[in-house]
């Protein structure tokens, strides 16, 4: 009888000893061997009422951001935080007793213009185009105006000048290398050359009726010397790879002669006016990484650009200028598009 017993006890400690290895092995040894953290926000400025994205680090490369425990000014908060107060604020998380890196976020006032992020799939043209190109303007004519009598909500539209032509620069003489053509004067629909015309527009209407996934807002402010943009981008899914967002800022109204054919003679349209016009990228030409591990619950990520005015030489009229921003996966798939003018 003795002997049951001690067998009957041997057998339940055994028992909780396997539930307890089974329950510690829940835990991942790089999350266990942890022996410090960092937090990595994704932009120290912010416009205010916007929630904080940020994730949490361990030095074994493990996310731990669900796990973290977020302190603003010193303060415990819950999430989704949104910061409601202008100026600077220290922010840092703790995990398991240890303490992250402090950060400061500052907060500003909403942007001046501005527009909300939007699952409307909008197709990206770019235009490769010279003011001593005469074939120019006649395929401008032919596909981009054309295509803006039907879809003009639904394209975003970069002209890029090359060749030395009076407007083109480094940026874009890097942009014709990256995307070279036989021709002079060239379409490209969500990056891919488009030779045949009628093809483009074919392929046009398939574009602009495919599902978006991912939305993108963009805002933008100037004062005094002061040049703010933010993009907004909200996916309806976990990124599974590696996407990527580029910026660019464009400029309207360029007047500059164009040469062109009238009646199968080389002509000049005196003081032709130049739109769409790229300038410079506050990314990298086909885009910066964005963060696969989600920044919040709902997967919206939130980037902001301070610049000064000074940093743009080449932009004539700032009330001319145009923001664009497009989000493409590694390989440079366009996944959406959107663009920005001044009200």
């Amino acid at each position: 009888m003795i002997s049951k017993k001690i067998n009957y006890l041997f057998l339940t400690l055994f028992t909780l000893f396997l539930s307890c290895s089974e329950s510690d092995s829940e835990t991942p040894d790089e999350e266990q061997n942890t022996q410090s953290i960092s937090l990595h926000i994704t932009s120290k400025d912010a416009l205010i009422n916007t929630n904080i994205n940020y994730t949490v680090i361990t030095d074994t490369k493990f996310d731990v951001t669900d796990k973290s425990t977020l302190f603003v000014d010193g303060k415990k908060v819950s999430l989704p935080y949104a910061l409601s107060k202008l100026g600077k604020h220290t922010v840092y998380a703790i995990y398991e007793g240890l303490k992250t890196n402090e950060e400061t976020i500052e907060v500003h006032d909403e942007l001046q213009n501005s527009i909300l992020p939007e699952f409307k799939k909008r197709a990206l043209i770019e235009e490769y185009t010279a003011t001593w190109c005469p074939a120019c303007p006649q395929l401008y004519d032919l596909t981009i105006a054309k295509a803006e009598e039907k879809h003009s909500n639904a394209m975003v539209v970069m002209a890029i000048h090359h060749g030395n032509d009076g407007i083109s620069n480094d940026l874009t003489e890097s942009m014709r290398t990256h995307f070279p053509s036989p021709a002079y004067a060239s379409i490209f629909l969500e990056r891919e050359e488009k030779g045949f015309l009628a093809l483009f527009h074919i392929d046009l209407e398939t574009v602009v009726k495919e599902p978006a996934n991912v939305a993108i807002g963009i805002g933008y402010s100037i004062k005094n010397e002061d040049f703010d943009v933010q993009i907004d981008l909200e996916f309806k899914e976990k990124q599974t790879t590696k996407n990527k967002l580029a910026v660019y800022i464009l400029e309207n109204g360029i007047i500059k002669d164009q040469k062109t054919y009238e009646n199968g003679e080389a002509a000049t349209l005196k003081n032709y006016e130049h739109n769409h016009t790229l300038k410079y990228a506050l990314t990298d030409k086909l885009g910066d990484p964005i963060p696969i591990t989600p920044m919040s619950n709902d997967h919206k990520y939130s980037i902001r650009y301070k610049k000064k005015i000074t940093d743009f030489p080449e932009i004539n009229n700032f009330s001319n200028i145009e923001i664009v921003a497009v989000v493409t996966d590694s390989k440079d798939k366009v996944l959406n598009a959107q663009k920005l003018k001044k009200k």
